[in-house]
């Protein structure tokens, strides 16, 4: 069915007002402002988070993991926004179980969508389809910028892992992406534990894909050679991010379920990649 635009369904300020009450109790959290995007007269900061979770001071003489997390860039996909904040606002009492990382968090890629429960933003633009669109809509510039050192200060910065957390309201069941340069690959730990929260999709083919067991491998040079609208994790990795990961939780559960299940699973693949 479609959804009108004209009515707003959630509140983007009262999320970043939790978002505000969350960083509180996370010392040296910061969250800075990348942007502004303006549809419909109604004015949307976007913004980023960062922090360090894990031990005080390093050990083994390893550096910190250094991980981006992504969420609500499709607007009627609300868990991964709501598995964000319930993931930050945990961290006083898990982060220094944590292993050693530094992250990026964007919270909310799409505001005006998500607002509005539209997949796309305000003016109808899915934004998961624009990062190699050197005009991109705002909300793309503004990550884009961000990621690449422009409006802060880790200028050059890589990462280790990427996350985003999304929904598919066709699917049954999780599944997964999981894109590789090096290192081994965790997916089937991650299916194993998501098997404990939630149903599994197992469909040989998802979303005109093969797929394995909840999982879906993709190619390094048959992707970056075959895509021409890259989608946000594909961006990370063709900059550079060895890992990326794309959750995907089936609606058919509570969206608390789903929350925590995404939530729990940025976790375990935080433990998964510091023991590789």
């Amino acid at each position: 069915m479609t959804r009108s635009l004209s009515t707003p369904r959630r509140s983007y300020q009262s999320t970043l007002l939790r978002l505000e009450r969350a960083l509180r109790t996370i010392p040296g959290s910061r969250l800075i402002p990348i942007g502004e995007a303006v549809h419909g007269g109604r004015r949307y900061p976007l913004l980023a988070v960062t922090l360090t979770v894990g031990p005080v001071g390093r050990r083994h003489n390893r550096r910190p993991l250094r991980v981006c997390l992504g969420a609500g860039i499709h607007g009627d996909e609300p868990a991964g926004v709501e598995a964000a904040l319930r993931w930050l606002e945990a961290i006083p009492a898990i982060g220094r179980r944590l292993p050693a990382a530094e992250l990026v968090i964007f919270p909310c890629l799409n505001p005006s969508g998500y607002e509005r429960n539209s997949r796309s933003n305000a003016d109808g633009i899915d934004l998961n389809r624009q990062y190699k669109n050197p005009r991109a809509p705002v909300e793309v510039r503004a990550v884009r910028r961000a990621i690449e050192g422009v409006s802060d200060e880790q200028a050059g910065r890589r990462f280790d892992l990427s996350v985003e957390f999304h929904e598919d309201v066709d699917s049954a069941g999780f599944y997964l992406y999981e894109l590789i340069d090096r290192g081994r690959p965790i997916g089937r730990r991650l299916i194993g534990a998501a098997a404990r929260r939630l149903p599994i999709n197992h469909a040989d083919e998802i979303e005109g894909v093969d797929a394995e067991a909840g999982i879906i491998h993709r190619d390094r040079r048959a992707v970056l050679r075959r895509r021409s609208r890259w989608p946000h994790a594909l961006y990370l990795f063709h900059r550079g991010t060895p890992h990326c990961l794309t959750f995907e939780t089936p609606v058919t559960v509570s969206l608390s379920r789903r929350s925590d299940a995404q939530a729990a699973l940025f976790t375990l693949a935080l433990r998964l990649l510091a023991n590789h």
